[in-house]
Order: structure tokens, then sequence, then C-alpha cells
């Protein structure tokens, strides 16, 4: 009789912990009255996965420890709602990798769909946050707006944005050193193998003279290997220019038409071998 009444007295307080939970839960889903819940988030969580290269579902025993937790949102589908973001304890908010705003702790944010979608012109935005490790503390709600005169305690979605970008890393850096090195070497090549011809033909002053009877002709032998490499360089850094010009938004001559997406260091190296044989073609073409 005692073991049972034990039991009973253990099942009961059980039942009493899953209740509280069970109303904590609802109490910190539940949004403000003039807000009517349309879907929870709570499952919908992702993290980056570096194996994957990609964005994963949140796993409660592997990203426990995660402090970034972001969500797909379909600005299309859910057009004229609006979204409800609390956390527990003080995090940040980021839109497509740009910090949008602190989120003070249990404070709703509001996010109106159809204003993100006008500011961002996407079907879909990835909405982040950062700070505290999990998603038990964060509550992501997707809700139609009851319409009334007063805000509540709502705060809108563009009030006190800080919109800090990241820091964007270019692939032309990597690819001006490689390209760089590469024309430093055929310099320091070209000054070895014949000085004085070197500084002669990097001399501005010789393009002004005109003395028949001045050497310098004899350095322009249609194939001296000297003037060959020397007309290399200019080309390559021709080209380097036209690149720097293109990175920078500046399509000169159109060249962006023969230039590739420049997505990586790879990518912007080729274009700048083609373009250096097309200068060398056009430079040499004159020559002959």
């Amino acid at each position: 009789m005692k073991s049972i009444s034990l039991i009973l007295f253990w099942a009961f307080n059980l039942a009493l912990v899953l209740v509280g939970f069970r109303a904590h839960a609802d109490t910190r889903s539940t949004p403000p009255e003039q807000f009517f819940p349309i879907y929870n988030y709570q499952n919908d969580w992702l993290v980056y996965s570096d194996q994957y290269k990609n964005y994963v579902p949140f796993s409660q025993e592997i990203d426990e420890s995660s402090r970034y937790v972001s969500v797909y949102i379909d600005l299309i589908k859910n057009r004229r709602y609006s979204l409800l973001l609390k956390t527990e304890t003080r995090n940040y908010l980021f839109i497509e990798g740009t910090l949008q705003k602190e989120i003070t702790q249990e404070q709703w944010v509001k996010m109106d769909v159809d204003s993100l979608y006008k500011i961002y012109k996407k079907d879909e935005l990835l909405l982040t946050v950062y700070g505290s490790p999990g998603i038990d503390d964060k509550n992501l709600l997707l809700c139609n707006e009851r319409k009334r005169n007063d805000a509540g305690i709502i705060e809108s979605a563009s009030s006190n944005i800080i919109n800090i970008k990241p820091i964007a890393f270019s692939p032309f850096r990597n690819f001006a050193i490689f390209a760089m090195v590469i024309i430093l070497i055929l310099n320091a090549w070209i000054f070895n193998v014949n000085p004085l011809a070197f500084i002669r033909l990097i001399n501005p002053v010789e393009l002004l003279k005109n003395d028949p009877r001045d050497q310098l002709s004899k350095l322009n032998k249609p194939y001296s290997s000297s003037i060959i490499f020397f007309v290399i360089i200019v080309s390559m850094l021709t080209s380097f220019t036209l690149l720097f010009l293109s990175s920078n938004k500046l399509n000169v001559f159109s060249v962006n038409i023969i230039l590739s997406e420049k997505s990586n260091t790879f990518q912007l190296l080729g274009d700048f071998f083609i373009l250096s044989t097309i200068f060398f073609y056009c430079f040499t073409l004159n020559s002959y």
C-alpha cells in the first residue's frame, strides 16, 4: 500500500511539472492580443553546415550550442501577414546577412511581410538570430494583425535599424597579387637579360627622340626577345587595368561581354590571360 502511494505521489508531481512546462511554453508562444497566430516556426530553424555547405535543420542533440540559428521566410505566400519574434535573452537580428537591430529581452519585434518584400525584392528571405545558444528561448510566429488604433507593445521593423553590412571579401585582391607577381617577374627577367634596353624602353624621353642615328631602332627588331616580352608586359598591364575598372563597375569598351562572372580568383586569372592575349595581338599587329 505504501509503494502504491509513493508511485501515485511521484506521478502527481510529474504531471504538475509537465503541465507547468506546457503552460510556460504556451505563455511564451502567445502573441499580443491584437495578433492571431497563423504559423509557428519553432520546427523550421536551420543551422549552417560546413560539411554540406548549406543550411540544414536544427538538431537539439547536435546544434544545442550553436549561437546562430536561421529560418527561410516565404514572402510571396505570406503576404499581408506579420512576423513576430521574441527571445528570452538579448539577441541580434540579421536579415540576408545584414545586421538589423538588437532584440530586447522578452520584447516582441514585428516585421511586416509586405514591407520586407518591397525592401528586398525577393521571394524568400533568410532571417538569422544570433546570441544565446539553442532555440528554446526563441519564438517566431506568423500572425494576422487585427487592426486597431494603438500598436501596443509591438515595435516596428523599420525603427532603429542598425543596417551594418558584413565585410565583403572580393577575389580581386588575391588576383591582383598573382598578376603583379607575374608582371614583376617578367620585368626582372628583361632587366637582367638586357638592362640598357629595359631602361630605354621604360624611359618616356626616348619616345620623343627622332634621331635616325639613334641605336634604339636596333632594339626594335620585329623578333627581338626584349621587345616581345616588353609588349607582353604592356598587354598584361592593360588587361589588369580593365579588370580593375570592371571590378569597380566601370565597363570600359564593353569588356564585360567577354568576361566571366568573376566568382573566384581562378576565373579572374583566366580573364586576365585572355585579355592579355588579345592586347598582345593588337599591339603586335601594328608593328608588322
